[in-house]
């Protein structure tokens, strides 16, 4: 499953809806270690945030400096040290995925609609992208169009994630490719209907549509892009040209996926369903678990996640950063 000083970073945290949620904060842990046998609890991070960590994202070479969100901000963790510094980036809410791309930091502002390029190197914002309804896609706000205070939500494409393709191109995973979320009506109230998924291009504004509900984090596994289809519990794997290959059935909503080379394995984070999506079945909530897969897409383990109550993402450690974690105060 693992090999020798590998572990998988586990973050969790509370639901956003309060509607949806069973836990308060102090019965979560928000970060947690997998050996391949058990969960270690690093409550270093309990105090972060009103949900909980979201995301990290670290270079290669300079893997003891984490940058971290947990939904609201941005912080630089120097696991070496033992020093954290809050980035003071302004007006950021619901971040989802954040990762370093091209030596830039890319973060998903998914509750106002917009995308931020951080520079790494001079610690500044280089732009903010707002994502916009209409055919020019993209808008370049300066910072005298960033009013902090304004807590609009304007989530029309629900952004969760900047990844690149195998040509190296800057895509956003959006659940909504044309900027707009449709309503249903169900039993006498409102609820959005997840939209039509899919990813749109940062260079030119094509979208391909995939037909996906409630899309989540696009991993490049073995030539091939595997992506979350988290509102049909299932993974969906895609060739280099988005052509459909394979439809995996899952255990839940699936967020926060990691491949294991050593093992080649596939871990993938479920969470239960959501109190909203069980059509009033609470026996069919499932559990928060790890689910593995080989790379024939076939189950091989399903591992329960104790103590959070979503699944955000899931990453490969070394033996170096599990013992900086640990000792992190």
């Amino acid at each position: 499953m693992l090999a020798k000083g590998e572990k998988i970073l586990v973050v969790g945290s509370l639901n956003a809806n309060e509607d949806d949620r069973e836990y308060h904060r102090g019965q979560m842990k928000t970060v947690q270690i997998f050996d391949g046998e058990k969960f270690e609890h690093i409550p270093y991070f309990d105090g972060k945030g009103e949900l909980g960590v979201s995301s990290f994202a670290w270079k290669s070479d300079q893997a003891m400096q984490w940058y971290y969100s947990s939904g609201s901000d941005l912080r630089l963790l120097d696991l070496a040290n033992q020093q954290e510094l809050d980035l003071k980036v302004p007006k950021l809410r619901g971040v989802h995925e954040i990762d370093i791309l091209k030596n830039q930091l890319w973060v998903s502002n998914t509750y106002f609609n917009e995308i931020l390029e951080y520079d790494v190197l001079n610690q500044e914002v280089k732009q903010r992208i707002k994502l916009l309804s209409s055919k020019e896609k993209f808008k370049n706000l300066d910072e005298s169009e960033i009013n902090p205070e304004d807590t609009v939500k304007e989530n029309s494409y629900h952004c969760n994630q900047i990844f690149l393709s195998y040509e190296q191109e800057l895509f956003a995973l959006v659940h909504h490719v044309n900027g707009e979320q449709m309503v249903k009506r169900v039993a006498q109230r409102l609820l959005k209907s997840q939209g039509n998924g899919g990813v749109l291009s940062l260079q030119n504004g094509e979208t391909k549509r995939l037909k996906l509900k409630a899309p989540h984090s696009v991993r490049k596994v073995d030539s091939n892009y595997w992506v979350f289809d988290s509102g049909h519990a299932q993974l969906n794997v895609y060739d280099k040209s988005w052509q459909l290959k394979q439809e995996v059935p899952m255990a839940g909503w699936g967020r926060g996926g990691v491949w294991v080379r050593s093992s080649n394995t596939f871990f993938a984070g479920v969470s239960k369903k959501r109190k909203r999506y069980l059509a009033f079945n609470e026996q069919n909530a499932g559990k928060n678990l790890i689910q593995g897969f080989n790379m024939n897409c076939q189950e091989v383990f399903q591992i329960e996640v104790p103590d959070v109550e979503q699944l955000n993402n899931l990453y490969l450690i070394s033996e170096e950063q599990y013992k900086a974690l640990k000792s992190l105060s």
